[in-house]
């Protein structure tokens, strides 16, 4: 369900007369940041008992008592309540999930506040422990209990799909330089993949789809405009990440400097969408603009740090070669006065 375009009025009058399987309703006062410690033990409780058992949504604004709206708590500190509960939610149960949303509901006719809604789908990667207690718990009678041990089994045994989460790693850009010559800009793009399954994905990878401006740009070494590529590994260990490393390169025109401007204002432009897959699963994507991981200033500030690097290497060598050149030159005025003592030698065109 997505609750985008509801208001505050509209999700009172879809609840159920009671708590029920699917529904879970707290008091706006558990958003007060007085209240973080009791918050994040709830939040625990109710993802893992969602998460184990089919999902639902828990409603901060609306007391099971009163079944009446509150208004919440906008922020905390200079985050976002949304920020804040996306926090906490990812990280309140074992293994952490992702594939929840959190919504701010407005009031209908005081959009400046709201109710907030925290949507937990099934989990395939079930069962879930809610960290703070070390307790898996289950929904059953609009309640959220500990877990009894059949449950858990049936849940483990279920193993319908490995799930896979990306995540961006790291990012690294090579400008050419002395030693390395050409006119070849190379990112290198380092993204992790995390088995949240209880089971083993094999195999395991990313594809890589990617958008880009002009035919300078291209990934790895595909050609003639592919714009897909996959990576894999055999398999990953359940709780365990697996790295896979691509490149992003900027190729100039033979005989022409790098046109570091240019790349730098094609750099918005330059998109790549990286799904995870497993045996039997696919996330969803994520997406990298390339100026948001470098940005363009940077890239034009680490130029200039390698076209000074570049100018100091040829200086340095200059000097050495300046410095040896005498003997050099002695040598060669050596060497030819000895080819002349034996003329049967060949001498070079010239002499």
């Amino acid at each position: 369900m997505d609750f985008q375009n509801n208001t505050a009025e509209e999700i009172l009058a879809l609840l159920p007369p009671d708590e029920d399987d699917r529904w879970e309703l707290k008091s706006a006062t558990y958003l007060e940041p007085a209240k973080k410690g009791e918050l994040k033990k709830e939040l625990g409780k109710q993802v893992s008992a969602f998460a184990n058992t089919g999902g639902g949504y828990i409603v901060f604004g609306v007391s099971d008592d009163t079944r009446q709206l509150e208004p919440c708590t906008d922020n905390v500190g200079r985050q976002s309540m949304v920020d804040f509960l996306s926090n906490l939610v990812e990280q309140s149960v074992e293994y952490p999930i992702s594939n929840f949303q959190v919504y701010r509901i407005p009031f209908e006719k005081e959009p400046t506040k709201a109710i907030f809604i925290v949507q937990i789908p099934d989990s395939p990667a079930a069962p879930h422990q809610a960290k703070d207690e070390r307790q898996y718990y289950y929904r059953i009678f609009g309640h959220s209990k500990p877990a009894p041990h059949f449950h858990l089994q049936l849940l483990r045994q279920r193993e319908t799909k490995c799930i896979v989460v990306p995540t961006i790693d790291s990012t690294e850009v090579t400008l050419p330089g002395l030693v390395r010559r050409g006119n070849t800009l190379t990112y290198d793009v380092v993204v992790a993949v995390l088995n949240q399954a209880s089971f083993v994905a094999e195999p395991v990878g990313i594809a890589v789809h990617s958008s880009l401006p002009t035919s300078n740009w291209a990934i790895e070494d595909l050609k003639d405009g592919n714009t897909d590529h996959v990576l894999t590994a055999d398999h990953l260990f359940p709780g365990l990440t697996n790295k896979f490393k691509f490149k992003i390169t900027y190729t100039a025109p033979k005989e022409e400097a790098l046109p570091v401007d240019t790349v730098a204002s094609d750099m918005p432009n330059v998109k790549i969408s990286i799904r995870a897959f497993s045996q039997n699963f696919g996330s969803d994507p994520i997406d990298l603009v390339l100026a948001d991981y470098i940005p363009p200033d940077e890239l034009r500030r680490l130029n200039e740090e390698n076209q000074k690097k570049i100018k100091d290497q040829k200086a340095s060598l200059q000097k050495k070669f300046e410095e040896v050149r005498p003997e050099l030159e002695a040598g060669m005025q050596e060497a030819r006065r000895a080819m002349k003592q034996f003329p049967f030698i060949t001498r070079p065109h010239g002499e």
